[in-house]
């Protein structure tokens, strides 16, 4: 089985494409403890909830004339993985980061931190 690599990570606001150099994604499944007293070995038990959730950090660079989306709203996010595989979902930014380097060739970086609101759903392309 071959490995992929990514190709484009990107989110859209308002019909505009901020393209980034990294992304990550981290999806959860929430659990409850059901550990008594009486467990044996003192080890923690649990029991499936049955609700996920899921972040995202992104990095890319300050591109000319586009300005951050605005916190707190709502907008598509995509991730390509490759050609025919990404994931996308709706999200909400709720951090946004600059990061400017002491030369002046050095690029100016962002970084957003997101929360996933609803399904991620990942395409699996022919």
């Amino acid at each position: 089985m071959a490995a992929i690599s990514g190709r484009l990570t990107q989110f859209t606001y308002n019909s505009v494409d901020y393209d980034t150099r990294t992304a990550s994604i981290e999806i959860t499944g929430e659990v409850i403890e059901t550990t008594s007293s009486s467990t044996a070995d003192n080890w923690k038990t649990f029991l499936p909830v049955g609700f996920s959730s899921w972040t995202a950090t992104v990095e890319g660079l300050q591109l000319t004339g586009v300005a951050d989306p605005p916190l707190q709203t709502v907008y598509d996010l995509v991730i390509e993985l490759d050609a025919t595989r990404n994931y996308a979902g709706n999200a909400i930014i709720t951090g946004i980061s600059t990061s400017a380097g002491v030369l002046t060739t050095d690029p100016v970086t962002k970084s957003y931190t997101i929360q996933g609101t609803a399904a991620l759903t990942l395409t699996n392309g022919a």
